[in-house]
């Protein structure tokens, strides 16, 4: 059953022009319910986002939620800054009449609650993210482990507990959980879940990529797809979904391919030139502009242990016909020799 705050996701997403294309399937899909769709008409009027959108920034979520609460309380100024990568409520927020705005760090999402619904701890979320470039390890208090790769998103109740174990990833992590028996432990990627109860896995499931991967590195999960058989992978496979097509492959995945990104190895095996600057971008923060230079006939076969970028950049060069200009901001010009 959708809870009101994962409604109220949707909804902010929606209506800042974020929503993926699996997240907007699943919103249609839970507005065939009259009741749920009569409270996403109420979000629309109270927030008035017919008239205007949201935008996925700190600044002016926090400016959108400054000027409704002061239409309850005309001197409320919000006080101090919200710390970055956590989400709280201040006692006052429960005077507000019909909803209860949170803002959030990281992601910017503004949550709108009807009064009542949920309790102060069930609206609470902590959020982590990584630019492209950064890395992130965040143990959660079950003793879990999990690593962020650059371009990353993760976030979960802040009354994840050792008795309710659940997390939301858009991007790539390693994923390192603690066993327990009694209380498996919930993934969630977009339309997919991975369920375990003792583990180590990697999960790459950026949104503007089309496939998704799960690959088990010792251990057991089981992968659930929204109203379709669950699949169970034994250590070195790994499950590949198409988006588009809904299909999936079941292979043998060899480590360092997949999992290398957090020893800062890269294995290219007759991989698209277009895949190897998406995997380079995530990993440096820069950004590759081909312009009318056409890549698709080149592939990679190399593989990079803790290589400088340079390295990686002159060993391209040197196998393609390619030549590569770096600029200050970090912007990668491509030209043909």
């Amino acid at each position: 059953m959708m809870s009101q705050h994962e409604l109220n996701e949707l909804f902010a997403k929606k209506e800042s022009g974020v929503i993926s294309d699996a997240e907007m399937k699943m919103l249609q899909r839970i507005l065939e319910s009259k009741e749920k769709r009569e409270e996403y008409n109420r979000l629309v009027e109270f927030t008035g986002s017919k008239n205007l959108k949201m935008r996925f920034n700190i600044k002016k979520s926090k400016e959108r939620v400054i000027n409704e609460i002061r239409k309850y309380e005309p001197d409320f100024t919000m006080g101090a800054e919200t710390k970055p990568q956590s989400l709280s409520l201040n006692h006052w927020f429960y005077k507000v009449a019909a909803v209860l705005f949170v803002v959030i760090g990281i992601g910017s999402i503004i949550y709108i609650q009807q009064k009542g619904n949920v309790s102060r701890e069930e609206l609470a979320y902590q959020f982590y993210s990584t630019n492209p470039g950064q890395n992130l390890n965040v143990t959660l208090n079950d003793g879990s482990s999990i690593l962020l790769n650059g371009g990353s998103r993760m976030y979960l109740s802040k009354n994840f507990s050792k008795n309710q174990r659940e997390i939301w990833i858009e991007g790539e992590a390693y994923c390192q959980i603690k066993k327990d028996p009694k209380h498996p432990f919930t993934v969630n990627l977009g339309d997919y879940k991975v369920k375990v109860l003792g583990t180590t896995f990697n999960v790459d499931a950026y949104n503007d990529d089309n496939i998704l991967k799960v690959a088990l590195v010792e251990g057991k999960v089981k992968v659930l797809r929204e109203n379709r058989d669950s699949l169970l992978l034994d250590p070195g496979e790994m499950l590949s979904f198409n988006k588009q097509t809904h299909k999936y492959t079941q292979t043998i995945f060899n480590p360092d391919n997949i999992t290398g990104w957090k020893d800062k190895v890269f294995v290219f095996r007759n991989t698209p030139l277009d895949e190897v600057f998406k995997d380079l971008e995530r990993r440096y923060g820069v950004k590759f502009v081909t312009g009318n230079v056409d890549i698709s006939k080149f592939c990679i076969n190399a593989t990079f242990r803790d290589e400088t970028f340079s390295t990686i950049l002159k060993t391209i060069e040197f196998g393609t016909d390619l030549s590569f200009e770096m600029h200050d901001n970090k912007q990668i010009i491509l030209t043909a020799k």
